[in-house]
Formats: structure tokens, sequence, C-alpha cells
């Protein structure tokens, strides 16, 4: 039911067997969205790089910058090995923390007014104003809320209605 503009939406939400499973799945999918997670992959092999063309240089040698890119790929192959294996485990297993939060029976519950969001759990109450959420990633049946200084919270996509996403990419623009 939309409702007026400016007026508060609200929202509840009790989990079902599947809430816990669906917010890890996201979460494992979710994350490879994040520049962070490509940026700490990205550092290992690149500061190997860099060290080994260092080493040989001041060795005197010259640095074949075709060996350098080839151990740059190799780490980052090993790399994305490791991290798609860690990625199939948290498929594979509910998140404890998840289950704890959003286990059957559990109640959520959103309020959107027209600055912040009001979300409630049974982990206690937190209010976000949308000028401070720097990320929002929907991912089928999960949402991503990054707010700044955070690294963010995965709620189901029911607690944030269509009118709820768009007040919370308003802000951002």
């Amino acid at each position: 039911m939309p409702s007026h503009p400016g007026q508060p939406i609200d929202v509840t939400y009790v989990c079902d067997e599947n809430t816990a499973r669906r917010l890890t799945r996201g979460r494992a999918l979710i994350t490879w969205r994040l520049p962070s997670k490509w940026g700490v992959l990205l550092a290992l092999p690149a500061f190997l790089l860099a060290r080994g063309t260092i080493a040989t240089m001041s060795n005197g040698g010259d640095a074949k910058i075709g060996e350098m890119l080839g151990a740059f790929l190799v780490v980052l192959a090993f790399e994305l090995v490791v991290v798609a294996l860690i990625t199939g485990v948290q498929l594979a297993r509910v998140n404890p923390a998840f289950l704890a939060l959003a286990g059957p029976g559990q109640r959520m519950s959103a309020r959107y007014t027209t600055d912040a969001m009001e979300l409630h759990q049974s982990s206690g109450q937190v209010t976000n104003r949308y000028v401070d959420i720097k990320r929002v990633i929907v991912s089928g049946d999960v949402v991503y809320l990054q707010p700044r200084g955070t690294s963010g919270f995965f709620v189901p996509r029911e607690i944030v209605p269509a009118e709820a996403l768009a007040r919370l990419r308003a802000a951002r623009r």
C-alpha cells in the first residue's frame, strides 16, 4: 500500500525458517560486490610484485615484467580459489549470528521517516539517517545497508519495501 510522500512507512516481518539462510547467502554473495574486498585481495599480490621488483633491481638484475606479472597472477589465482572455497562453506552453513537474529519467529520491524530509518530487531534498535548511508545493495531477497563508519548490515527484502528503498537511495544523491 503506497503511502503519501513524507508520511512514515512502517513495516513488520516475522522471520521464517529460511530467513537466516537467506541472509547468510546474501552476505556471502554481496560481499563480493564490495570494493574493500577486492582491495584486500589485490593488495597482497601487488605487494609481492613490488617487493620482487625492488629486490631484483637492488641485486643488479633486470626486472622481467612478464615474470613479475606471472607471479602476481599466480598469487591472485590462489587467493581467488581460497576465497571461493570460503564462500562455498559460507553458503553451505547458516551463520549462527543470523540464526540468533533472524531465526524462525523472530520479529523485525522498520520505520522509515522523511530522513531516517529506525530498525527494530531482537538485538535492539538502531536509527540511521538516510544521508549517513553510503551504500545500498539489493540482491534478490536481501538488502545490504552500509552507514558511514560501519561494516554494514543485512536485512530481508521484506523490511525494505520499494518506497523505502527509494528514500534510502534518493538521500545518497
